[in-house]
């Protein structure tokens, strides 16, 4: 599995690049289509609660790249698993009502505590503080954080900052 784990992240990161490059839908949609094969083998609980950003970024590209299929393999994936987390089952089962009955706590880090607030109350003020004061500072503990200053030869590993999350929301 953890060879798959890293796969999977790898892809996660080349995807992301070909995102920031500009390159074809077509492409990235069959890259995303691999991914989903090492997602089903690996996703579990305590995946998820580890690299809680990793399945959300994932999810979050299927929706941007239209992937309803695939979305639906991911559901299962999480039922079969008893995985129940709030902000991915918002992404994956809301359908613009009943925002109520999204069930399940958020196993991701607190700082989607204030996006969980700003999709409940609809608040584009609370979005826009989270874009712009926790997304970005609350990954200081990445390995890929401030990747963009590092121009040294063999060494500079950015691929682009994004937050598909709230492009998906």
């Amino acid at each position: 599995p953890l060879l798959k784990e890293m796969l999977f992240e790898y892809k996660l990161y080349i995807i992301t690049a070909k995102y920031s490059r500009g390159d074809s839908m077509k492409e990235m949609v069959s890259d995303y289509n691999e991914m989903l094969e090492f997602w089903k083998e690996i996703c579990n609980l305590d995946y998820i609660k580890e690299v809680y950003e990793e399945g959300l970024w994932f999810i979050s590209l299927g929706i941007l790249l239209g992937q309803k299929e695939s979305l639906q393999e991911i559901r299962k994936t999480l039922e079969k698993n008893k995985i129940n987390d709030w902000l991915l089952n918002f992404l994956l089962y809301y359908n613009g009502n009943n925002i109520d009955q999204i069930s399940g706590e958020l196993h991701g880090h607190k700082k989607y505590q204030s996006l969980k607030k700003a999709i409940c109350t609809l608040d584009r003020n609370q979005l826009i503080y989270y874009l712009e004061k926790e997304w970005y500072p609350g990954f200081k503990d990445f390995g890929w954080y401030d990747s963009h200053k590092n121009t040294k030869r063999g060494h500079n590993l950015y691929f682009g900052y994004w937050c598909f999350e709230a492009g998906a929301i």
